[in-house]
């Protein structure tokens, strides 16, 4: 896949434009080349001869519908070439479901926890309690003149005045009072 070089010194946006959808291009088919390539289902198909034209060979396992409607003819490429499967049913594809827990081995396995609302409330006003005992706020100087501009309890000039003064140590005011 080479892609078209779109060249700095070019500023006409037309060429620009036109070199970005011809690398669109090359990409999105490329694309659409490895869909095909990798995926097992070749599509829809009205008649057999329409699949066959399409997919003479294929890989082993692939699979295509055919005809008009619901229920398709399933066909699946063999050894011996494509194969009518028979017509599909709802849900012909099949889940293996071995590797799943049951709900009796699930509860079994897992502990459950069935609170009522109120006992969840409960649990978890005592969680923020515990973590709010526990969280002691201690901010900076700079921390509580940005808490206090950002309510707009004072303006933004005083604490510029007032933190360079702290900051060479000449504060002129009380530092408190911008603070409290």
């Amino acid at each position: 896949m080479e892609l078209n070089e779109i060249k700095k010194e070019n500023n006409r946006w037309e060429q620009i434009a036109n070199a970005l959808n011809r690398n669109f291009e090359i990409i999105s088919s490329s694309i659409e080349g490895v869909k095909e390539s990798t995926s097992r289902n070749k599509g829809y198909f009205g008649t057999e001869d329409e699949l066959v034209s399409l997919y003479p060979t294929s890989t082993v396992g692939d699979k295509a519908y055919v005809g008009q409607s619901f229920p398709y003819h399933v066909y699946v490429y063999t050894d011996s070439g494509w194969a009518d499967q028979g017509k599909q049913s709802a849900g012909d594809e099949r889940v293996e479901l071995g590797e799943y827990y049951t709900k009796t081995e699930a509860d079994q396995t897992f502990v459950s926890y069935d609170l009522e609302a109120d006992e969840i409330e409960r649990v978890e006003k005592t969680l923020v309690t515990n973590a709010l005992r526990k969280t002691k706020q201690t901010l900076t100087v700079q921390e509580k003149l940005q808490s206090r501009t950002n309510i707009g309890a004072v303006s933004m000039d005083d604490v510029n005045k007032e933190f360079e003064a702290v900051m060479i140590g000449k504060a002129t005011s009380n530092p408190s009072s911008i603070l409290d």
